[in-house]
């Protein structure tokens, strides 16, 4: 049985709302932003919560935008004519946008081994495979989030005398690896 666009669409939309309220949870119960390994002084939780709530908004927009979506939304907006966007390019779109967000707002806590969104970082492959993204751009996701964390390894490595980041970098990759792996080989066509 194929999978209609309106269907993955409001699964879309399902995802990022849940996405985001993790990333938000994350961010209220965070520790300290001095304890960041970027610039603390750019990094109050209400910039962060602006900066996750902006990126909500754009990706719930372009979501609404797509065709599926688009004419179940069409009534609300009294007939008027709104650009629609390809489905699988607004996904490409969002998936990168939640990477790159979530990333910095990982960069604005304590890094990838001790900040509360990490987690949140390592669920985009399998959700881009329940998406039914391209093989391709899963293993895109999955190599950004296994850079980023190489990263964020060196920066806290360098910074603090504690050597374990090497060992859960290590656990971390080898389980981002494991479960897109077997998401790609198992995924529904």
């Amino acid at each position: 049985m194929p999978v209609y666009s309106t269907s993955l669409a409001v699964a879309a939309v399902l995802m990022q709302l849940c996405y985001w309220v993790f990333l938000v949870i994350g961010i209220v119960w965070m520790p300290d932003p001095a304890a960041s390994i970027i610039r603390p002084e750019d990094l109050s939780r209400s910039a962060m919560l602006t900066w996750a709530l902006a990126i909500l908004a754009l990706s719930i927009t372009l979501l609404l935008l797509t065709p599926g979506l688009g004419e179940a939304t069409s009534p609300y907006f009294a007939g008027l004519r709104l650009p629609r966007f390809d489905l699988q390019r607004v996904l490409i779109v969002v998936f990168v946008a939640n990477l790159i967000a979530t990333s910095r707002l990982i960069s604005g806590t304590t890094g990838i081994f001790g900040s509360p969104l990490s987690p949140v970082l390592t669920c985009v492959p399998p959700l881009a495979i329940f998406l039914r993204q391209p093989v391709l751009w899963v293993i895109v996701y999955a190599l950004f989030i296994f850079f980023f964390s190489l990263w964020s390894l060196f920066n806290e490595y360098h910074r603090q005398d504690n050597r374990d980041e090497g060992v859960r970098f290590a656990m971390m990759s080898a389980a981002l690896l494991l479960t897109t792996l077997i998401g790609v080989i198992t995924r529904p066509t």
